[in-house]
């Protein structure tokens, strides 16, 4: 076999060994995005009415809110506004987008209302003067049955009729 007979199958070699590791590290990234990001669970996703409450609702609600962060720290803040996606809370508190919190709203009428959010937005790091109030966007994750129902009731609750779809 002569030198240039054996580099060809050596550099074939080498890409079917470059491209099986990027298969697996592919493969690797999603399995474990598939378990830092739980299914679509959003309140949104849990009903048509809901779904099309998402693409045009937004109610307007504050309830002291308590997030506590993936250290186990524990911040309070108070909502804003509630979507079929997710909620935004003010807080001063910096959060990292894509960080998961778990969430707590102390609403008065039938108890707290817990569940999972991911920072999808923050504003806690531009200059005072171009926040009017300081916060972050969370989305929703993992809800159960309970908590979407109980999310979906305290927004029709909220909306005023003009706002519905």
């Amino acid at each position: 076999m002569t030198h240039q007979g054996f580099a060809v199958p050596a550099f074939i070699l080498m890409g079917l060994l470059l491209a099986a590791a990027i298969g697996i590290f592919v493969w690797l990234r999603k399995k474990v995005a598939g378990k830092a990001e739980p299914a679509d669970n959003s309140v949104a996703a849990a009903a048509p009415a809901a779904a099309a409450m998402r693409d045009f609702a937004r109610a307007e609600i504050r309830l002291p809110a308590l997030i506590t962060d993936s250290r186990g720290n524990e911040f309070s803040g108070e909502s804003r506004n509630i979507s079929g996606t997710g909620i935004f809370i003010a807080c001063e508190q910096r959060f990292v987008p894509g960080e998961f919190c778990d969430i707590k709203i102390l609403s008065a009428s039938d108890g707290p209302i817990e569940f999972r959010g991911r920072v999808t937005w923050s504003n806690q790091h531009l200059p005072r003067e171009k926040v009017s109030e300081s916060g972050a966007g969370f989305g929703f994750v993992s809800l159960s049955a309970q908590t979407r129902n109980r999310l979906e009731r305290l927004l029709r609750e909220n909306l005023d009729t003009e706002d519905m779809p």
